[in-house]
């Protein structure tokens, strides 16, 4: 079938009058060809058209426009044309492996991501530090953390545990799959820990119900942005403590750090909570002044 549709592109009226930038030429069309011609695809079937003279031209196999191939077609939407063209591949790459399990993760499916990911594996082609983050992603997604579990171990196996965007990726899976106790294992083995790390830890803790941990992990970041301050407020807010996002807000605004647009939603669920219409509008206000874009986000809350 795949065949069959590539001659019917590739013979399309369009091609052979030499209307668009994917009429022959007669000269060599090579890999950079290809590049310029992919770069100039503004929909789906210009796309085709382009793979189908990188096919004629013996380009198929070439895996850096087999990836920005991949990559336009999960711009588009088109993940099952993304999946003919990674499957023609021989041998691929590790990046293109990556490449095609980060897109099947990002547009929503996950399981074809672990399945992909699984495949890689049994046919023994060796995964790097940027296979396990996209497929731990996947885990998170799917709320499957006995093979979130298992990509951990892989990944200890092949020396890439102390990666620290995997290791907050792991952070990430095991508080929302309600395993405070790994999670916070990976916190505490981390040798270095950025915001983000302390962050996830926050974010994590307060997910399990744990509050008043996470204030003490939040009173120990040596650093803190606007998204440890709100992912705190946001932990107060929820749990039925709307005295202390304000306070703690108060205290953010004295270390002079600006909030943003989730900082004010989370303080107005604190209003509802207080029932207080003043405070209400005084965030109004501060969200004019301050030149908040009272968006579909902030504008519902508001309401």
């Amino acid at each position: 079938k795949f065949t069959i549709m590539i001659a019917c592109v590739s013979s399309t009226p369009d091609a052979l009058r030499g209307r668009t930038p994917f009429s022959n030429s007669a000269q060599r069309f090579g890999s950079e060809d290809a590049l310029v011609l992919l770069q100039k695809c503004a929909n789906f079937g210009q796309l085709k058209q382009a793979h189908a003279k990188m096919i004629r031209s013996g380009l198929s196999s070439d895996q850096l426009l087999v990836r920005k191939m991949i990559q336009a077609c999960s711009s588009l939407g088109k993940m099952d044309y993304a999946t003919l063209v990674f499957h023609r591949v021989e041998r691929p790459q590790t990046f293109t492996w990556n490449l095609m399990i980060r897109e099947y993760t990002m547009n929503g499916s996950s399981r074809q991501a672990i399945l992909l990911y699984n495949l890689m594996i049994c046919k023994g082609f060796a995964p790097d530090k940027f296979t396990f983050p996209f497929v731990v992603k996947a885990c998170i997604y799917l709320s499957v953390i006995d093979k979130g579990k298992e990509v951990h171990g892989m990944a200890m196996k092949a020396g890439f545990s102390r990666d620290a965007f995997l290791e907050n990726t792991l952070m990430d899976l095991y508080f929302k799959c309600g395993d405070k106790e790994s999670g916070c294992r990976v916190f505490e083995n981390m040798p270095v820990r950025s915001v983000v790390s302390w962050t996830t830890m926050i974010s994590g803790l307060i997910a399990c119900g744990d509050l008043d941990a996470a204030r003490w992990i939040f009173e120990q970041m040596p650093d803190k942005n606007v998204v440890s301050w709100t992912a705190m407020i946001n932990g107060y807010a929820k749990n039925g403590q709307p005295q202390e996002a304000f306070d703690l807000f108060r205290r953010m605004q004295l270390h002079k750090v600006k909030p943003n647009e989730f900082t004010l939603v989370n303080l107005l669920k604190a209003c509802t909570e207080l029932g207080s219409l003043k405070l209400g509008r005084w965030i109004h206000d501060y969200a004019l002044k301050n030149g908040f874009d009272l968006g579909v986000f902030l504008g519902t809350a508001l309401i």
